[in-house]
């Protein structure tokens, strides 16, 4: 494996630092030193010198001040969840604000240096949605070459909380981040933290493991981590007599890795990447999710020859990656897409309950209710009795019972009223990303006629469904 060429970090940060202090986002949670990002856009010229200042004292040390090395850990709700259950809550260490604006102050050389060498940030610009529909269009693209496809999909276990600090101090350090980083990074995150449900708090912790997610680096953090994994992924497949494509790509920690060719082939590259998988896993002491790490495969006689050699882990048809369900053979799974736009009825329900205006309660449907429900549009869509429900929960939210049912004559009629209707984004979604595909260098013109040739033999799963 080749490894990343060393970053470099600027000394003087003094210019830098004022543009990061003025960008700081509001109406975010201060941590325990009581500052906030509203206070520091605020800070005079002289006082952000200083600052800057005392970061390269920070960094030529490797150590905080004393009153800036503590953070607090507080519960909150996750989406959808319950508040009420303290089991549907998601912690979140808060840094100090000061310790954030740091990391934010060196994200920007971090991810050019990550630049140079790491795909996933070249491959940023796609966002979740349109990774998703690159994806569905390689396996649509396998299908219609009447090849096979298998690959591996795979998710850490509580990953930001149980990465091991003395780990991820001598994982930077060998992969060419400068110790002036390195060292306020990891006595950063091993800041002494208290749980803080309400008004209550909890007895101080010094923790030997655990990645704050709320630190602006923490992403890059993780990047260098999971970088080894993707690199021997696509080598073990690409290595294999067969196999005519091997693409791999993370996220966090969510690993895929697929390849296509004939069945002897992947098979064997299918055994390869998982191998590298556990291996990977043991190495970073991470474990793997058991209901999100598995291996999927079509034919069907490929998902049965891996589920002979790799006896107890899990070969499917289907999967989910960046919470978009994918499908590889038969016929489309719309569990993911499903569930994700019935867990917007009680949104929907709550926006038509408020004293709003009826254009108001149009703008908020329209960015709340129908921008949560077509998530992964590009990719997948719900079944049409789910897309049914949905629809006619929009429509009330909007016109609290009124004429719904001639949606259809507003939307032919190009009314602004579309923009509320889940179905027009369904519909038109996949088009345009079709469309920044083909602008992209994603996807040819001839693919687009194959795949459409192939989608009227056979269908076809993914973004030409």
């Amino acid at each position: 494996m080749n490894k990343p060429c060393a970053a470099t970090l600027h000394t003087d940060t003094a210019p830098c630092a004022r543009q990061v202090f003025a960008a700081l986002p509001l109406g975010r949670a201060g941590g325990v030193d009581g500052w906030v990002g509203e206070e520091l856009r605020l800070w005079p010229p002289p006082l952000l010198d200083a600052t800057a200042a005392l970061l390269a004292l920070v960094e030529s040390t490797g150590r905080w001040p004393e009153d800036l090395s503590h953070c607090e850990t507080v519960l909150l709700a996750k989406p959808g969840g319950d508040p009420g259950d303290p089991l549907a809550r998601r912690p979140i260490t808060l840094l100090p604000v000061l310790v954030r604006a740091w990391a934010r102050l060196r994200r920007e050389e971090v991810d050019g240096w990550r630049g140079e060498w790491d795909p996933a940030v070249r491959a940023a610009w796609l966002g979740a949605d349109g990774q998703a529909w690159e994806l569905g269009w390689a396996i649509a693209g396998a299908h219609a070459g009447e090849s096979g496809i298998a690959g591996v999909a795979a998710d850490f276990t509580k990953c930001y909380d149980a990465c091991r600090l003395a780990l991820v101090e001598r994982a930077l350090l060998r992969a060419g981040v400068p110790a002036a980083l390195v060292g306020p990074l990891r006595a950063a995150y091993a800041f002494g933290r208290r749980l803080r449900i309400g008004q209550a708090w909890g007895q101080p912790t010094w923790p030997v493991s655990g990645v704050p997610a709320g630190c602006p680096l923490a992403v890059s953090v993780l990047a260098v981590l999971t970088f080894p994994w993707s690199v021997r992924a696509r080598r073990a497949q690409q290595c294999v007599v067969g196999v005519t494509s091997a693409e791999g790509r993370r996220y966090v920690d969510d690993l895929l890795a697929w390849a296509v060719g004939s069945l002897p082939g992947l098979r064997a590259a299918a055994r390869s990447a998982w191998e590298c998988t556990q291996a990977s896993a043991q190495a970073l002491q991470l474990p793997l999710h058991p209901g999100k790490s598995l291996l999927f495969a079509h034919p069907a006689e490929l998902r049965h020859r891996l589920g002979e050699d790799l006896p107890g882990i899990t070969v499917a048809r289907g999967f989910r990656d960046l919470g978009v369900g994918h499908t590889v053979g038969g016929q489309v799974d719309h569990s993911v897409a499903d569930a994700r736009a019935l867990g917007t009825l009680p949104r929907l329900a709550r926006l038509a309950a408020l004293p709003l205006p009826r254009a108001a309660r149009l703008q908020a449907v329209a960015a709340s209710g129908v921008a949560a429900v077509t998530y992964g549009a590009c990719a997948n869509t719900p079944s049409a009795g789910v897309l049914r429900k949905v629809r006619a929960a929009a429509g009330a939210a909007v016109w609290r019972g009124g004429a719904f049912g001639a949606v259809e004559l507003r939307l032919l009629l190009g009314s602004r009223d579309v923009r509320a209707d889940p179905a027009a984004a369904f519909a038109v979604e996949p088009l345009w990303a079709l469309a920044r595909g083909l602008a992209a260098g994603l996807c040819t013109h001839a693919e687009v006629r194959r795949l459409e040739a192939h989608s009227g033999r056979c269908g076809v799963a993914g973004p030409l469904a």
